[in-house]
C-alpha cells in the first residue's frame, strides 16, 4: 500500500520571489489608495473654499451696490449674509455705543426671529453681559466650542434659541469697536432637536421631524445664477418657517436645498 507525504510544498527561488513582489505590489496598492483619498479630501476642500470665497465676494458686491439702502436695510443683509455663508442657525449685529460699555442699536438675522423669543432690545452693559460679549471687552474674535459647559456662562434669557457653538467678531473703526457680530453653527438645530427628543421621552408626547428638499435646485441654480437661487431658498424657508407656528417648533435650513422642521407633541399624521 502506497502512502503518501501531506506538507508544504517548499517555493523554489523564482516562486519565492513572485510572492514577495505580490506582496509588495499590494502595499504599494495600499499606500496609493490612502494618497488617493487624501489627495481627494484636499481637493475636495479646496474647492468648497473656492465655492465660499466666491460667494463671500458676491455677498461683499450685492452690498456694494445696496446704494438706496437705509442703515437698517443694510445692517439686516449683512447679518443674514453672514448667517448664510457660516452655515449658522442664528446670528445677530449689535452696535456699540460710543463708551463702548453697552450696545445702540440690535439686529438679529431672519432666522433667530424665527426661532428665538429673546430677541427684544436687551439693557445690557458689557458688565453685565455674558461670555457672548467678550469679544467686546477684549476686542478679538472669541470662539466657545462647547458653550453649554463654559464655566463663565451666565445661561440664556428665556426662549432663547439653544447654542451649542458660537463664535462672536468685533467691528473696528480706528481701533474702537462699533459693533460685535456673532453666530450660531447648526448644532444648535441638533441640541434643540436632543433637547426635544429628551423631553417626549420623558413625559411620553410625539415628536416629528420632517425633512424636506427642493427637486432640481442646481438645475435652477445653473439656469438663473447663484443670487436668485439665494432668493428661492429664502422664499421656501420662509414658507417651511411659517408652518412652525409654536414655541417648541424649529424650522431650520440643513444644508444646500435640504430643510427640516422639528414639531413636538405632534403625531406623524398631524405634521405631514
Amino acid at each position: 500500500m502506497a502512502r503518501a507525504n501531506c506538507g508544504k510544498v517548499p517555493l523554489r527561488g523564482d516562486d519565492e520571489g513572485a510572492v514577495n513582489e505580490a506582496e509588495r505590489l499590494r502595499a504599494d496598492l495600499v499606500e496609493a489608495r490612502g494618497q488617493l483619498k487624501s489627495l481627494t479630501e484636499r481637493l475636495r476642500r479646496s474647492e468648497a473654499a473656492f465655492l465660499l470665497n466666491e460667494e463671500r465676494l458676491d455677498a461683499l458686491l450685492a452690498l456694494s451696490e445696496r446704494h438706496e439702502s437705509s442703515v437698517e436695510e443694510l445692517a439686516q443683509f449683512a447679518i443674514d449674509e453672514t448667517v448664510r455663508l457660516t452655515g449658522s442657525a442664528i446670528g445677530y449685529l449689535h452696535f456699540v455705543n460710543a463708551t463702548e460699555d453697552g450696545f445702540l442699536s440690535y439686529f438679529w438675522s431672519a432666522r433667530s426671529r424665527e426661532t428665538c423669543a429673546a430677541v427684544e432690545p436687551m439693557d445690557y452693559s458689557i458688565h453685565t453681559a455674558g461670555i457672548w460679549a467678550d469679544t467686546l471687552r477684549h476686542k478679538r474674535p472669541f470662539v466657545h466650542n462647547d458653550y453649554p459647559n463654559e464655566p463663565t456662562r451666565r445661561g440664556l434669557p428665556a426662549g432663547h434659541h439653544p447654542l451649542s457653538r458660537h463664535m462672536g467678531a468685533p467691528v473696528l473703526r480706528k481701533g474702537k469697536v462699533v459693533a460685535v457680530c456673532g453666530v450660531a453653527n447648526r448644532r444648535a438645530l441638533e441640541l434643540f432637536l436632543d433637547i426635544q427628543w429628551k423631553t417626549a421621552a420623558r413625559e411620553g408626547f410625539p415628536v416629528s421631524l420632517l425633512m424636506l428638499d427642493i427637486d432640481f435646485f442646481k438645475a435652477y441654480n445653473d439656469a438663473y445664477g447663484h443670487q436668485a437661487g439665494d432668493e428661492a431658498l429664502k422664499k421656501v424657508g420662509q414658507a417651511i418657517a411659517g408652518a412652525a407656528r409654536r414655541p417648541t417648533d424649529l424650522a431650520a435650513r440643513y444644508g444646500g436645498e435640504e430643510f427640516v422642521l422639528v414639531l413636538a407633541r405632534t403625531e406623524a399624521e398631524d405634521a405631514l
